[in-house]
């Protein structure tokens, strides 16, 4: 090392004790103050001061003068006493509003590390919205609608600042009081700072339309925390505008993640609805919810019934498949009987609203009109772009 003054190393050994925290300054200081006092008690021996019960009682005497900041009075002792025990007690000042200081800060820091929103959440079966843009609430109000008037909450995070997030938010959507909305302000591309949301214990992680790239990286960084508990049941799902960046579930071990290509998924839909007359209203009924959703649950009085029978005597919602513990089948084989733990996937307003009807007749089964096949027809496309391939087949 070089020749630094003594004012340099103390500057320098402050700096590092700083850059550790608050308890570390504590700590230096107290130490300080012990080795003062020990100093003070030895310079009074030194110089003819004694107390009744020695070194002790004249460090006991000193160390509670620091502590108390008490000034003495002139009858205390004699002169040098007073000077020391002056000395004591203007140091033990200084050590108070040090600490003080040490300590007001440390709250702040810790204050406005909380406002920033990097507080790890800890909740269990919450929904994750990775990615919020001013002006698009779509997916924040139909989440809250999801939960159907149960006691829920939703975490949305993105790289801003969690005031500014919050205030748009309860400015533009309704939250009910059976709905807490949190926000984190992250970098939702980072797998350290998304561990803060919790997705592992999460009920769905949904990564908010944004451009192909940051959705991918998104996308793979859930992914990569997912997979250290491969018995997670959490989904992602996620939209990509274009096949290049659309993950394929086989390409992982652990099978969370969900992908969408948009443009491909409104090309079939066009084509489909192009050539089937009324498919487009049931399609915008069902995108549009309009208060509906899809739930999933075990309806009393289907076990042994084939899914066909189900179907037809199901009141308030539509069946519209079965599930189990390996997956969701939409719209089996009418002749599949439904067995024990299998639940219903049907749609309707709220969960629990779908029940059987009691007095059926199987022998006479509800008759539909089947309408002519349509004659030929002529189809106009306008316009031309990498979903046109998709239109056509």
């Amino acid at each position: 090392m070089g020749n630094y003054s003594l004012g340099e190393r103390l500057q320098y050994w402050l700096d590092k004790r700083m850059a550790k925290g608050a308890f570390n300054m504590i700590k230096a200081l107290i130490t300080a103050t012990v080795v003062f006092v020990v100093l003070l008690s030895v310079l009074a021996l030194i110089i003819g001061i004694e107390g009744e019960g020695g070194f002790l009682s004249i460090l006991w005497d000193m160390f509670v003068t620091t502590i108390n900041e008490e000034w003495p009075r002139s009858e205390d002792g004699s002169v040098g006493y007073i000077a020391l025990s002056s000395l004591a007690a203007a140091v033990g000042l200084l050590f108070t509003s040090v600490l003080i200081g040490i300590i007001t800060s440390a709250i702040e820091e810790r204050l406005a590390e909380m406002r920033k929103g990097t507080t790890k959440v800890l909740e269990k079966g919450h929904t994750v919205i990775l990615g919020f843009h001013p002006g698009e609430y779509a997916i924040i109000s139909e989440t809250i609608a999801g939960f159907g008037g149960k006691k829920g909450t939703v975490i949305v995070a993105e790289q801003m600042p969690r005031e500014q997030m919050e205030n748009l938010i309860y400015e533009n959507v309704e939250i009910p009081d059976n709905v807490d909305v949190i926000c984190r302000s992250i970098d939702i591309e980072e797998p350290t700072d998304l561990r803060c949301c919790s997705p592992i214990g999460a009920k769905a992680v949904l990564i908010a339309p944004t451009d192909n790239e940051r959705t991918l990286k998104t996308a793979l960084s859930v992914e990569t925390i997912l997979s250290e508990q491969p018995d997670c049941p959490t989904k992602v799902l996620a939209t990509v505008s274009s096949s290049r960046y659309v993950i394929q579930r086989r390409m992982f071990e652990n099978k969370h993640l969900i992908m969408l290509q948009t443009s491909d998924l409104i090309a079939r839909l066009i084509a489909h609805c192009s050539t089937m007359p009324g498919l487009s209203g049931v399609f915008a009924d069902i995108f549009d919810y309009a208060g509906n959703e899809f739930y999933e649950e075990e309806v009393p009085g289907t076990i042994g019934k084939t899914f066909g029978e189900v179907v037809q005597i199901a009141n308030g919602g539509s069946v519209i498949g079965l599930s189990d513990d390996n997956g969701i089948r939409i719209n089996p084989e009418p002749g599949t009987r439904i067995k024990a733990k299998e639940k219903l996937v049907y749609f309707a307003e709220n969960k629990g609203d779908v029940s059987l009807e009691e007095n059926y007749d199987y022998d006479r089964p509800v008759e539909k009109e089947i309408p002519e096949p349509a004659g030929e027809k002529n189809l106009i496309i306008i316009g031309y772009n990498e979903a046109m391939r998709t239109i056509l087949q």
